[in-house]
């Protein structure tokens, strides 16, 4: 757990694989919390680090529908009360309404807990664009379309000129790019780069920074693997995609070093440069 500089937000986060944050902003009289973690026992740091603070928290923004980002959720309305605003963008609550890619399950077979048979349905629907107030917070909501996900929403808290993008950024991490969109999240990237006017980004896995140091950090990352897969596998009389994939993970490993990955997924960075081989070579 840590708090940014000016005092007034803080990170919630567990160390290693599948590390994945929560962002807490100090309102007026409470607090507002971005994303709530994987499992109840992870979302319990943010009931600790409210009861630290003596306040209550009065709002959870969804930034997207992975349930790292949003399984912690019963065990905050457990606490705080079932009137406790949640709000995401359509998508996001159509996504986590259904869960089409089955992620919660998958998620149970990996974590030695017992988790949320389904994740609660936000109360609230937020717009692209739209401005509300929340605890004397002005928060700004920005739709940037399919990357990581297949939806995700930024919310800039201008009084602290700072943007919690979800995960548009994925800071010195192995990414999740398993969904064949690292096209798409590099066409993200560049409309975020020019939508969010935040100085200070704060990413859903990793550390935070300035916004367009950590955009270029993963554009150039995704740019590296997708290079590295089309560079091998047409090098190759008759490429093999495991073959590829393994050749192309270990080249970004040579210039990354060795990163802790975003999903508590083996081989995560294999399975990414084979989801990138299909989206290249395969879906086009």
């Amino acid at each position: 757990m840590s708090t940014t500089p000016n005092g007034k937000i803080h990170r919630v986060c567990q160390s290693g694989d599948g590390s994945v944050n929560s962002w807490v902003m100090e309102g007026q009289h409470g607090l507002i919390v971005v994303d709530c973690q994987r499992t109840p026992s992870d979302a319990g740091e943010i009931i600790r680090l409210s009861e630290r603070l003596g306040r209550t928290v009065t709002a959870i923004l969804i930034t997207h529908a992975h349930p790292d980002h949003t399984l912690g959720l019963q065990r905050l309305l457990d606490a705080f009360g079932s009137q406790l605003r949640v709000i995401a963008s359509q998508r996001t609550r159509d996504l986590l309404d259904h869960d089409v890619y089955g992620y919660v399950e998958l998620t149970r077979q990996a974590v030695q807990e017992q988790l949320p048979a389904a994740v609660p349905v936000p109360t609230e629907v937020i717009g692209h664009r739209e401005q509300i107030e929340i605890d004397g917070c002005l928060i700004r909501a920005f739709e940037l379309g399919p990357g990581e996900a297949e939806s995700m929403t930024a919310y800039e808290f201008p009084e602290f000129d700072a943007v919690a993008a979800g995960d548009l950024v994925e800071h010195r991490m192995i990414p999740f790019v398993l969904e064949h969109r690292s096209g798409e999240w590099l066409r993200q990237l560049s409309r975020a780069h020019a939508m969010l006017d935040a100085s200070l980004l704060l990413p859903g896995h990793g550390e935070p920074g300035g916004r367009s140091e950590l955009i270029a950090w993963q554009a150039r990352y995704l740019r590296g693997l997708r290079s590295a897969v089309r560079r091998i596998a047409l090098a190759s009389t008759s490429p093999v995609a495991d073959t590829v994939a393994r050749a192309a993970a270990a080249e970004i490993e040579d210039t990354y070093g060795s990163l802790d990955a975003v999903a508590l997924i083996p081989e995560l960075d294999v399975l990414n440069a084979s989801a990138v081989y299909s989206e290249v070579f395969v879906d086009e």
